[in-house]
């Protein structure tokens, strides 16, 4: 059901805004801190816009279960009740959850603050889960993720390993240590861009293909058949 959610181009791009989201909140965090401010605060602008994002990635996620599981369904009702109460449950797993770790990882938290032990595991295990695709490469890996995809997952570990090096570093040090991630970050949010170029190029012959082969059945020929006298 969430296939072309994930794997789309539409997907793609919604992971590209929320890399973008993590991005932005990275440099305010290093605009904050260079000005003697050590608590992440956010204009009304921004928060308006991060909740603007918010109703976009529920729209994606309606449209895409309409576009995989409505359409199939035999009666109108039990296609509204569906996409209704499965819409419901996407949004609260995906969208919201991915907010609240937002939320958690920035909001009113100092900018160069030292973690508890459980927090230093928290971002331990996240930094080798999006470590692991860049230096291990299983098939699965190589048909879903492109070499792009991989190096902004190894960027967003570098961020999660900053939050860990700040318990060991001076406050001089951790400001130095924020301007390396905003750095990785930025690099890994372009890897994101370039990675949707490249799958627009994949899909652009699929979808010539198949206007060709509309065409073939609405005016009866085979251009296979087609020879030159």
């Amino acid at each position: 059901m969430t296939e072309p959610l994930i794997h789309g181009f539409r997907g793609r791009i919604a992971f590209t805004v929320l890399y973008g989201i993590v991005c932005a909140l990275e440099f305010r965090g290093l605009q904050l801190a260079l000005a003697g401010q050590y608590v992440l605060t956010l204009p009304s602008s921004w928060k308006f816009t991060l909740w603007g994002i918010g109703l976009w990635l529920c729209w994606e996620v309606v449209r895409c279960i309409y576009k995989t599981s409505y359409q199939r369904t035999e009666y109108v009702i039990d296609g509204i009740i569906l996409l209704i109460v499965t819409s419901l449950i996407a949004i609260v797993l995906s969208i919201s959850q991915a907010f609240e770790m937002l939320r958690v990882f920035y909001a009113e938290t100092k900018i160069v603050e030292k973690t508890g032990f459980l927090q230093m595991t928290y971002y331990a295990v996240f930094a080798l889960i999006c470590g692991f695709p860049f230096f291990v490469k299983t098939k699965r890996i190589k048909s879903q993720l492109l070499n792009s995809d991989r190096f902004a997952l190894l960027m967003i570990s570098f961020l999660f390993l900053s939050r860990i090096s700040m318990n060991f570093a001076t406050l001089h040090q951790a400001i130095v240590l924020k301007e390396m991630t905003c750095l990785a970050v930025a690099c890994g949010l372009i890897a994101m861009i370039v990675g949707l170029f490249q799958v627009e190029r994949r899909e652009e012959p699929v979808t010539t293909q198949s206007q060709d082969a509309l065409l073939e059945s609405l005016l009866g020929i085979d251009t296979l058949e087609i020879k030159k006298p």
